[in-house]
């Protein structure tokens, strides 16, 4: 990827590609906003929040306006134009028209086919922002192994092809959510894998039991023993990588499944040489955000699934397009 500390930007007009869900990823792309100021850009700011099916007051970017530099110019959500998620040409060459230059600082879309990740890119000289070539230096630092991913939430189909390439590289693959759900339902993944480990116990509505005596689409949060059982697995490992919930995290009394793992992944680390923690997701930073353990973890990425594919895939289509 080419690095914006290696061109001219005075007086250059730049289109950042931020994402707005989240405070933490918006601080995360004020360091790339900051630096662009210093050195005499004339920043314009687009990005998205939430997934709009159209025009709305209530995702407006306009909010989120407070939390940038007065000197910035901030285009409305892309996501309201439909032209954003089919990757249209017509769109990127009007945000092209804009600016001179295009900086990706979004790792949290570069897996997605959008017509501000890839199309763009074909318009405008393109670079990766501070944040994004924070987030890749992270990811390629060499792991030491053993290595364990955990993984929950939803986005079952799309989480479940990435699992089983992420199988295939780590030493343990810890699942919650309805991922596990969905593998004790089904056994879309090999449920006899020695590196695979699912919940043994679970909360439901009305109970709390073994995972045997329930239909998965019961469970609603893992148990105590599961809790143990997946303690026990974390504690051996050098690396570990975590995205998504244990349960249905949305509602109070099925969230403690996600705290105790929390407190685990958080607890792991006494130094670099012993652990390295890496965490992604809206849901699991606000676990670790609410329990004042954030400081705890080496890298809180922007990316949920993208974070997920990069290290599956070892790319994404956003910063192969930047690598052009």
């Amino acid at each position: 990827m080419q690095s914006i500390k290696q061109i001219n930007l005075k007086n250059k007009r730049v289109l950042l590609r931020m994402d707005f869900n989240g405070l933490w990823r918006i601080k995360a792309s004020l360091k790339t906003i900051n630096f662009l100021l210093r050195k005499g850009a004339q920043v314009i700011v687009v990005g998205h929040y939430k997934r709009p099916e159209k025009s709305d007051k209530k995702y407006s970017l306009m909010q989120f306006r407070k939390y940038l530099p007065k000197e910035i110019e901030l285009l409305e959500n892309l996501r309201f134009d439909p032209r954003e998620e089919s990757n249209d040409e017509s769109l990127a060459q009007e945000l092209a028209q804009k600016a001179d230059i295009f900086i990706q600082d979004a790792f949290s879309v570069c897996h997605r086919k959008h017509a501000s990740v890839i199309a763009i890119t074909k318009f405008l000289p393109s670079y990766a922002g501070l944040s994004l070539e924070k987030e890749i230096k992270a990811l390629n630092k060499k792991f030491i192994k053993p290595i364990c991913y955990i993984i929950g939430g939803a986005k079952v189909e799309t989480k479940l092809e990435l699992a089983k390439l992420i199988l295939e590289k780590c030493d343990h693959l810890i699942l919650g959510g309805l991922i596990a759900n969905a593998v004790l339902a089904n056994h879309k993944i090999e449920l006899t894998s020695t590196k695979l480990h699912l919940p043994i116990d679970a909360i439901t509505k009305t109970k709390t039991c073994a995972v045997g005596a329930i239909s998965p689409w019961q469970i609603l949060d893992i148990g105590p023993d599961t809790v143990d059982l997946f303690a026990s697995v974390i504690a051996e490992a050098k690396t570990i990588i975590w995205n998504g919930p244990m349960g249905k995290f949305e509602e109070e009394k099925y969230q403690n499944g996600t705290f105790e793992i929390a407190k685990i992944v958080a607890g792991i680390r006494r130094d670099e040489s012993r652990s390295y923690t890496i965490i992604g997701g809206g849901e699991t930073i606000i676990a670790l955000e609410k329990l004042n353990l954030l400081d705890k973890i080496n890298h809180i990425s922007t990316g949920g699934g993208a974070l997920l594919e990069y290290l599956a895939k070892g790319s994404l289509p956003g910063i192969e397009m930047l690598n052009k």
